[in-house]
């Protein structure tokens, strides 16, 4: 998730600093770290390497989840992540309610 308060999810995915992590079991939510990423949307990044690179990067840094959720995103990253098999979902909300929505009525557990 990606947040500055770890209350609300507020945070474009190329700006965040870093990820708050859970683990999500049926209705159990558990934090388990703070990740810290190198933003890619930055002003001036594009000059230092290219985006492409930044994006790798950025998306390496969450290889083992399997989903994030943002205030908002581009179709680039949306594709980056699955292409690693991350499921990208926006969200304007506190992170309780976010992550519930999304377990309630977006994740669809494969049969």
């Amino acid at each position: 998730v990606a947040s500055r308060d770890g209350r609300y999810v507020h945070v474009h995915f190329g700006r965040a600093t870093s990820f708050l992590i859970f683990d999500v079991r049926g209705t159990q939510l558990q934090f388990v770290e703070t990740r810290a990423t190198t933003p890619y949307c930055t002003p001036g990044a594009a000059e230092q390497e290219d985006h492409e690179s930044q994006l790798k990067r950025a998306t390496e840094s969450l290889a083992d989840c399997h989903a994030v959720i943002v205030m908002e995103i581009g179709e680039a990253a949306v594709n980056a992540l699955a292409s690693r098999g991350i499921k990208a979902f926006r969200a304007r909300s506190t992170i309780i309610e976010a992550i519930s929505d999304i377990v309630a009525n977006h994740w669809h557990k494969p049969s």
